[in-house]
Formats: structure tokens, C-alpha cells, sequence
């Protein structure tokens, strides 16, 4: 308080780096540190109390800026009253995606699908343990800039990461703390390994959206050893203590061939998983401004994704969980920063392909899309550097609410969207085992997948065999309308469309599963804790 009212911003300075609380320390008035600067008319002090989160909106009997304007204070009334403007356009801007569906709590309910998605795809693949999906769908946030339902939008791909082995994990040199390691370990540099054969850089296997089925990557990787190569990942809490070591993928950089990337998607997936309501939102607003207004004004798009999520990554660790940053009024200010520092790495080298550094690795640099095209694609850096300094000049806040209110779409009722079998990747059919118990439950899902493509084989010239095998499927809650579908076509193929039309009738009454029975099916029985800042 004192420092505040004598204008002594480095002392601020100082004690805000050894972590003084901000707003939750008043005195006998009730009256905040930056409210005291405001009376008093110090300025620096003002500026850099907001710049570590001072809440501008707080209010014991009048707000910081009604208190400099009583004051004659003009200097700190401009330099807060585009800052009330911003706060204002926050809240706005997390109701309409709190509306929209993006909560911690559906965002843990999304990462449960995604879980329950992998297992199915497990059992599916002879129960191999290796297969995990990964990305934005599994992470819970960003999926779909619409709504969180768990639907993914159409520009949005379903990630797969398949482990190869069983055999020798990777060792890299400064990464690996094995005892009585015989196998050569790999030098790290720029975030590859340099390996003998010719690798390329489309690390993953892709198939196009069909129908409900969304778009697919499939990438197979080798497992190193450990995780300790990636520095930054001492965020306290931000990740799982066991989350998956790194993995390398067939990916080299747009002028080499010999080269293994090192990826830390699962590492990736632990700290996304754990984005309190500020932070995930602040990702959909990050990810929306990069696709929509910068990539898709400019005519070499250039920005992916990753890019978002790795801005977000350095501002949690920048910011780490200091809860007077990571609150809703400050959305606004937070997308403004994360812009500024990706123009900040943009402007940092010359190289034309070269967005900005990986935040696990900083000397390892994230390319743009289409890096090392040549031609026109040279002229991507220049486009995006262009088209967010025009963002940063205009009223950034206002477009962005303007825009989303016409992108989100408010849910009309708690229901998630759960269709797995729309999501798996497709292979080979496994052998139809009949015995054992035939209750199909989540843990046993990946059955009936294998139960419908045999019925398929069936179909052709065993209409008998065929309707027996739909028999244990009659009765089952959660494969009801699938054995209805199939009865129905079984029904249409002997041609007794009467018995097939009773078929159908009967699904009128049939209704889905309520939120409530997916969440005791997904969730574990005891309720989540609220992610922590």
C-alpha cells in the first residue's frame, strides 16, 4: 500500500515477483493497492499493478476510475478506460462461451468420451495397449469453435498416435537416465534426431471426412525412454506425474530428409486436460482469432493450431496460477498478449518459413504451414505479420464479440453427442467370439463393431445365422436403436416390409440416454475437482 501511494514501481515491481497478493489485501477502507495509485494520481505505479492482474473493476465505494476522475487524476483515467472497455467485453465474451457449452466440466466430460473412445478402439485393434488418441478432441478444448457437445467441427480431424513395439525404446542423449544402456543414445538438435534411412514430413496417415464420419490422422511413433528432455514442463500441476514419455515421429524439417521429430503430444494432452474455465476459453478464443481472422484473411493461411496451443502454453507458464490473470474480465487482455508475443517471435528471425520457437524445446522452431514450398508460400510470414498488426490497431475486442455471436451457438440442453463408432479408424475385421457373456458394456463396446461388420458377411446369403446374431443385441440399453437398424434391413431383405415398419414405430419410443446416465457411465462416482490456476 505504501509503495503504492508513493509512486515506487520498482518496489511494486519487486514485490509482485515474489508473489504479494494484489486484490485480496486492502486496507481499513477496503481499498485495493491500485486504488491507493489511483487517488494519488501515480501513474507507473498504476501500470504495472495492471500489468500483473490488478483487478481495474474492483469496487469498495467507487472503481479505480471513478476514484482518479474525482481526484483530477486524467493520465490514469485514459490509461483505465480501455481497460474497463476490455473487462467489459471479457465478460461478455465468457458468457457467450459459457452459453456455448465450453466449461471445465463438459471439457472433463469430453476428455472421459475420448477415453472411452480409445478403449473401444483398443479392443477394436486385438487390445493393443499402444494406441492413443490424441489432439484437440481428446484434450476437450477446441474441437469445435461452435458449441462443446461432443461433436467435432468439420476442420477438425480426429488424432491417433499408434506406439510401435514391443522393442527397445528411443534413448536421446541428455534425455535418458537409463542404467546399463547398450543401444546408442541419439543427439538431440532443434527438437530432431538424425537417423540413416529417408524419412519425409508427413508423419501421419490421414482419411477425408465421409458422411458422419469425421476426418482421421494415424501416425505411427517409437517411444523414448523418458520425459526429462522437455525443461519447461516443471509447471506445477500441469501435467500427470505418469503421463507418457515422448515419442518420435516421422517428420523431418522442410530442407532435410534423415530426421525423426520428437513429438510431446501426450505431455500436450495431460496439461490441456487441466485448463480451469479463463484458460480453455482463452484457447477457443486464441484458436478462433488465428484460423478465422488471421489465416483466413491472408492468402497462404500459414497459422495451424499448434501454433494457438503453443502460445498458450508459454502465457501458463509466464502467468503460471496467479489467479488475479486468469480471470474472465481479462480475456480481452490475455488474447491481446498472447498476439503481441506471436508477433514478437515473428519478428525475432528472418527466416520466411518459421513462425516461432517450440515451447518444449525453444531452439527447435515451428514452421509455417506449406514451410519450404517456395514461390508464393515465401510470403506467408509477411502476410500473418501484416494482418496482426492490422488486428492489434483496430478495436480487436469488439470484432471478436461481434463475430462469435454469430460462430457460437448457446446449448439447448446438457446432452452430449457420443457416436464412437463414426470415430474409430477403420480396419480389418477381428473374429467374432460368441461365447462368454454377451453383455456389451463401454469396457466391451469394441464388440459390437465387430458384431455389425459380421452381420454385413452374413447378410449376402445367411439372412438365418444373421438374425440370430442379432438376438443379444435386442435387449441391450445402449445397442438398441443399432439392433433395430439392422433388424430392419434384415427385414427389407426378405421382403417383409409390414414387420420391418413395426420395427421402426417401436424406435418412436425409444429415446437416448440422458446426460445423467452418460456422466455415472463416463465419470468416475465421485464428482471432479475444479482444475486449479
Amino acid at each position: 500500500m505504501l509503495a503504492a501511494d508513493a509512486g515506487q514501481h520498482r518496489l511494486i515491481q519487486h514485490l509482485l515477483e515474489i508473489e504479494v497478493s494484489l486484490d485480496s489485501v486492502t486496507d481499513d477502507d477496503g481499498r485495493t493497492a491500485l486504488t491507493r495509485a489511483c487517488m494519488t494520481g501515480q501513474v507507473r505505479a498504476a501500470k504495472v499493478l495492471l500489468d500483473h492482474g490488478a483487478n481495474a473493476l474492483h469496487k469498495d465505494k467507487d472503481t479505480s476510475i471513478q476514484l482518479a476522475e474525482k481526484f483530477g487524476h486524467y493520465q490514469i483515467v485514459r490509461l483505465l478506460d480501455g481497460l474497463e472497455a476490455d473487462a467489459s467485453k471479457s465478460i461478455a465474451l465468457h458468457k457467450l462461451l459459457k452459453e456455448a457449452g465450453f466449461t471445465w466440466q463438459r471439457a472433463k466430460l469430453q476428455q472421459k468420451m475420448a477415453d472411452s473412445m480409445e478403449d473401444i478402439v483398443r479392443q477394436i485393434h486385438e487390445n493393443n495397449e499402444g494406441i492413443h488418441v490424441v489432439g484437440s478432441f481428446a484434450e476437450g478444448w477446441g474441437s469445435s469453435l461452435t458449441q462443446l457437445n461432443g461433436q467435432a467441427s468439420d476442420d477438425c480431424d480426429i488424432n491417433w498416435t499408434c506406439l510401435v513395439g514391443p522393442r527397445e525404446p528411443v534413448h536421446l542423449l541428455n534425455g535418458c537416465s537409463c542404467k546399463a544402456v547398450k543401444k546408442t543414445r541419439f543427439e538431440v538438435k532443434q527438437g530432431y534426431v538424425q537417423v540413416d534411412a529417408m524419412i519425409g514430413s508427413e508423419p501421419a496417415m490421414t482419411a477425408a471426412e465421409c458422411g458422419s464420419k469425421p476426418a482421421e490422422s494415424f501416425c505411427f511413433a517409437n517411444p523414448c525412454c523418458s520425459n526429462s528432455i522437455a525443461e519447461q514442463t516443471v509447471m506445477r500441476g500441469c501435467f500427470e506425474a505418469n503421463a507418457l514419455p515422448l515419442h518420435l515421429v516421422r517428420a523431418a524439417r522442410p530442407t532435410a530428409d534423415h530426421e525423426l521429430r520428437i513429438s510431446f503430444s501426450f505431455l500436450e494432452k495431460a496439461i490441456m486436460r487441466s485448463l480451469t474455465d479463463c484458460q480453455g476459453q482463452l484457447y477457443i478464443l486464441m484458436k478462433f482469432v488465428l484460423n478465422r481472422l488471421v489465416s483466413g484473411q491472408v492468402a497462404t493461411a500459414g497459422l495451424k493450431t499448434y501454433h494457438a496451443k503453443t502460445l498458450l502454453l508459454y502465457l501458463l507458464h509466464e502467468h503460471g496460477f496467479d489467479e488475479q490473470i486468469w480471470r474472465p474480465d481479462n480475456l480481452i487482455r490475455l488474447l491481446n498478449e498472447s498476439l503481441d508475443k506471436l508477433l514478437e517471435f515473428i519478428d525475432s528471425g528472418p527466416d520466411p518459413d518459421i513462425c516461432m520457437p517450440s515451447f518444449f524445446l525453444p531452439d527447435s522452431p515451428l514452421y509455417f504451414a506449406n514451410a519450404g514450398v517456395g514461390g508464393d508460400f515465401q510470403q506467408t510470414k509477411s502476410r500473418v505479420r501484416d494482418q496482426l498488426k492490422r488486428l492489434r490497431t483496430t478495436n480487436l475486442a469488439e470484432a471478436v464479440v461481434q463475430k462469435l455471436q454469430h460462430q457460437l451457438k448457446p446449448l439447448q440442453n446438457e446432452n452430449f453427442y457420443f457416436h464412437p463408432f463414426t470415430m474409430v479408424p477403420l480396419q480389418a475385421l477381428n473374429p467374432l467370439q460368441t461365447e462368454g457373456n454377451s453383455e456389451i458394456t463401454v469396457s466391451t463396446f469394441g464388440k459390437l463393431y465387430d458384431v455389425v461388420r459380421s452381420y454385413f458377411e452374413l447378410f449376402s446369403d445367411k439372412a438365418g445365422d444373421a438374425m440370430a446374431l442379432l438376438k443379444p443385441l435386442e435387449n441391450l440399453t445402449w445397442c438398441k436403436t443399432t439392433a433395430a437398424c439392422l433388424n430392419i434391413l434384415l427385414l427389407y431383405k426378405v421382403e417383409d416390409f409390414e414387420a420391418a415398419k413395426k420395427v421402426l414405430k417401436g424406435l418412436d419410443n425409444h429415446t437416448d440416454r440422458k446426460l445423467s446416465s452418460v456422466r455415472e457411465l463416463l465419470l468416475p462416482r465421485v464428482e471432479p475437482e475444479e482444475p486449479s490456476c
